[in-house]
């Protein structure tokens, strides 16, 4: 890391006046404590890829500045400078967002070769966003970032994780303690595959989708599939409910690219489930889903109705990319998922005959 840095500053690819990138040439990096209280005061952020401008504004613990090589290979650090004293406080890694890591997109590579014949030959974008290094590709002038399907995070104030056990806590109609405890226990196991390969798909950046998304159905994928569907039948309000009109042209451009069929000469969702979503030859699971974003998740069963259907996708995306796209490890992963999901089917047998 230094060396590069020393690059930077040798080839004047930054101002050799910013202090902050000297001090990072010439000490080694060391993860420190966040500054607090009155030492935090004094920090100023350095806005490293825009070299010239410096931000004026005092910074709180929270600022960061980013720094990144030409090429975008991810060189990417938080870090806090104590204008004053002229020493660095802080310096440590940004973690990569799990659905938009450069990982995952050598996964959508793979797994979207047929439906984007340029992902691989594309080049990644990077962007910090919140606290987390996004990566996105631009394909065919639309721009393309992973999203998390089935959200179970336990993290943050929103969480869907603790959201879900409220509902099971209070629900009246569910009276049977032990099948509450049966429920709270599956939570915690579908949790562990919040991030990963069964639970990613590729969404456009453009046309605001992931905010569309999160607003119509509080990040429920059955809601989302639901407004592709009602897209596809000519009722374009949901979908399009976010989408700013500088972009509106470019997602109605992408769906139809994506749904439509020549021979019936009009949209059809059941396309978007099997290239976008790689659920293929099973029109019940997607009926299943359509008609499960319906339904408010609003009960202990609705709960293990939408965990049930979570397993039903994994499990057969897991085959498809086993079959087809020869990825190894999800052959054991898909006889994992098989196992979990008994066991909600159980549980959720239970329930309906309380």
């Amino acid at each position: 890391m230094q060396d590069w840095i020393s690059n930077c500053l040798k080839e004047e690819i930054f101002p050799k006046s910013n202090k902050m990138l000297k001090l990072l040439a010439e000490q080694p990096l060391q993860i420190g404590e966040t500054p607090q209280g009155n030492e935090a005061r004094y920090i100023e952020v350095y806005d490293i890829l825009k070299p010239y401008r410096t931000l004026k504004r005092k910074a709180e613990v929270s600022e960061y500045s980013t720094v990144r090589d030409a090429k975008d290979n991810g060189i990417s650090l938080k870090i806090w400078f104590h204008k004053e004293k002229n020493e660095l406080l802080k310096v440590e890694d940004i973690p990569e967002e799990y659905d938009s890591s450069k990982d995952m997109w050598s996964f959508y590579d793979k797994i979207y070769d047929n439906i984007f014949l340029n992902i691989e030959k594309s080049s990644l974008e990077f962007v910090y966003y919140k606290k987390y290094v996004r990566y996105y590709k631009t394909i065919e002038n639309i721009k393309y970032g992973g999203e998390i399907d089935f959200n179970f995070s336990a993290e943050g104030k929103k969480s869907k994780f603790k959201n879900f056990n409220t509902i099971v806590e209070k629900d009246e109609a569910c009276i049977d303690d032990s099948i509450k405890e049966k429920i709270y226990k599956l939570l915690k196991m579908i949790k562990k595959h919040h991030h990963s390969i069964e639970n990613v798909s590729l969404m456009p950046s453009n046309g605001n989708m992931q905010f569309t998304k999160q607003s119509i159905g509080n990040d429920r994928f059955d809601v989302m599939a639901f407004a592709i569907d009602e897209y596809c039948k000519g009722n374009t309000s949901l979908l399009l409910a976010h989408c700013s009109p500088e972009y509106l042209k470019t997602l109605k451009r992408y769906m139809n690219d994506i749904c439509y069929d020549k021979e019936q000469e009009k949209l059809v969702s059941k396309f978007y489930f099997e290239k976008i979503y790689n659920i293929r030859d099973d029109l019940g699971l997607i009926n299943s889903i359509i008609e499960s974003g319906k339904k408010a998740i609003d009960s202990a069963e609705r709960v293990l109705e939408y965990m049930d259907l979570a397993y039903r996708v994994w499990i057969c995306r897991l085959g498809h990319y086993y079959n087809n796209k020869k990825i190894k490890e999800c052959y054991e992963e898909r006889c994992t998922l098989e196992g979990e999901y008994k066991e909600i089917q159980g549980v959720l047998k239970e329930i309906k005959n309380n």
